[in-house]
């Protein structure tokens, strides 16, 4: 347990440097778009600081969401706009860039929670459906062999 430790302590060192390593070249090289992207992935490091599974998944399913609400827009601001002043004013003025943001963070909220249900029941018709054959499948051995292959499991002889 104790090897344990050190090592993630080392992971946990080695993902704060890379995060701020990306920080560094995504400001320097997209410059003002970074500031729109700061702003349109503010839910994404909101769940990273109140997302208390030490996995994260509540974390990566919201950034992720959230990253592809911001990209167009980040993208329309570079390209565009050639990554001027004023691509990223008319961005951030207009209530829809900051809803589309917003609602994909939104989006990833409701993927994470909703997920788990939907899963539980696609297993739960699965197993029924197989229930259902299996008992098709013994009243057909039953027919076919007599009562005796019916037998219940803590049954006696």
């Amino acid at each position: 347990m104790a090897e344990k430790e050190p090592l993630r302590k080392k992971k946990a060192g080695k993902q704060k440097l890379m995060i701020v390593l990306i920080s560094i070249i995504s400001i320097v090289g997209l410059q003002l778009s970074s500031l729109l992207l700061l702003v349109g992935m503010l839910p994404a490091m909101v769940c990273y600081i109140s997302d208390r599974d030490p996995k994260l998944h509540l974390f990566k399913t919201v950034a992720l969401t959230n990253f592809a609400g911001c990209y167009y827009h980040v993208m329309d601001v570079i390209m565009v706009h050639n990554n001027g002043i004023s691509g990223l004013h008319t961005k951030l003025q207009d209530p829809t860039v900051w809803f589309a943001m917003y609602a994909s963070a939104s989006l990833g909220y409701i993927i994470f929670y909703t997920t788990p249900h939907i899963a539980a029941a696609f297993m739960q018709m699965t197993s029924q459906g197989r229930l259902l054959h299996l008992k098709m499948t013994q009243e057909r051995l039953i027919k076919d062999w007599g009562d005796e292959v019916a037998m219940q499991p803590f049954e006696e002889r």
